[in-house]
């Protein structure tokens, strides 16, 4: 269906199998895609592809049956899984099937070639992408649980389909659901399994869990937004999770040193309010600042925060995992660490705040790190934000 968000209008678009043709099969994930070119353009799949020019109305097949043919069954097989248009080139279609068939067009759905006879045969086609880094790379994702194979099967092609090359290097023994590329650094690749989400860095050679904080999970679909540089993470469960990309990405291209590195974390707007609540019933205002850091061995950690004296206002101790670390900061200050008789002169000590915590005034401080002798620090900033008592 389509909705016009500013007027309400609601239409629906749905393929139908001309007179005299046997009736159309779509699979109960039913693909569509829209043009990455021109947003007007939609593209559906039953057993075969269809395009719009004009948003989902005037369907026009572009192709013949996909398929193998179906057959019979409670649910209809002999489906097209999977839709992708190249984001560098209009009309490089590329379509999968649930009954192991992938072709390509590269004119516009004019005429299309198989080219799934190298790959396992019979597999459900999870995703075909289509590379925004080189024409001709393509990357397919097999799934075999229905067949009890749970092999993960992940392949590349750097010529349209015509040749496969396997990247699914240390993945686990789960069924592969989705594959998406980092439209920004070419070597950064993602991967939903049946058991959770992983990164390659090096295009496939290698594999690292995502998994904090992300339960073992059927990972279904993934979506990078280009523009926050996010990476959204769609469960079977039907929940929605959000990475940030940002600190991958410079991990990957900028190759950090064997010291600790710690990422700014962004501004935030102090309030008196903190602490406070406008009601009993209420929960009190509680802050969190989350600052992210990289290190190259995992051990002991001691963050702490400083003025812009040099007084520590707040130290945390943690234990830091090799690679990236998130670490949710409440923003309070260690009071048993602030300054006191001659070393207190010219300080204006903060005061607690209704639930009792004493909050960082409004400035600028350092957030420092050290893990394993080296140390990396970062600027915070608490912006200014005018009082509302």
């Amino acid at each position: 269906g389509r909705r016009n968000t500013r007027t309400g209008e609601r239409a629906g678009t749905r393929p139908r199998h001309e007179l005299g043709e046997r009736p159309l099969r779509f699979n109960w994930q039913t693909p569509i895609h829209l043009s990455r070119h021109n947003q007007d353009i939609f593209y559906i799949g039953a057993n075969r592809l269809y395009r719009s020019l004009n948003r989902g109305e005037g369907l026009v097949a572009i192709s013949d049956d996909l398929t193998k043919g179906g057959m019979p069954g409670d649910v209809p097989y002999g489906t097209l899984t999977t839709i992708d248009e190249s984001p560098l080139r209009f009309g490089l279609l590329y379509v999968g099937s649930d009954d192991g068939y992938i072709h390509v067009s590269r004119d516009g759905g004019h005429s299309w070639t198989r080219i799934s006879d190298q790959l396992p045969q019979d597999l459900w086609v999870s995703r075909v992408e289509a590379s925004a880094h080189k024409e001709g790379r393509v990357y397919a994702t097999l799934n075999g649980y229905r067949w009890d194979n749970f092999a993960p099967h992940v392949y590349v092609s750097e010529n349209y389909g015509a040749t496969w090359q396997p990247i699914m290097a240390n993945l686990p023994d789960e069924a592969v659901n989705v594959i998406v590329e980092d439209p920004d650094v070419a070597s950064l690749l993602y991967v939903g399994t049946d058991h959770g989400l992983y990164v390659s860095a090096d295009r496939g050679e290698s594999y690292q869990t995502l998994s904090d904080d992300l339960p073992a999970v059927a990972v279904h679909d993934l979506k990078i937004q280009q523009r926050a540089g996010d990476l959204v993470v769609g469960t079977h469960g039907r929940s929605i999770y959000r990475l940030g990309l940002a600190e991958l990405r410079k991990v990957v291209t900028e190759g950090l040193s064997d010291a600790p590195f710690v990422f700014a974390p962004a501004k935030v707007t102090w309030t008196d309010r903190w602490g406070t609540r406008s009601a009993a019933w209420r929960d009190y205002a509680e802050p969190s600042a989350t600052f992210v850091f990289f290190a190259h061995e995992a051990g002991a950690a001691v963050v702490e925060i400083t003025d812009g004296e040099g007084r520590t206002m707040a130290r945390r101790e943690m234990m830091a995992d090799r690679g990236l670390n998130y670490y949710d900061y409440d923003l309070a200050v260690d009071v048993a660490l602030l300054p006191t008789g001659r070393a207190a002169r010219g300080f204006e000590r903060p005061d607690a705040s209704d639930n009792g915590v004493t909050y960082l005034p409004q400035g600028e401080y350092t957030l420092s790190v050290s893990v394993g002798g080296s140390e990396a620090d970062a600027k915070l900033v608490l912006e200014p934000f005018r009082s509302s008592r």
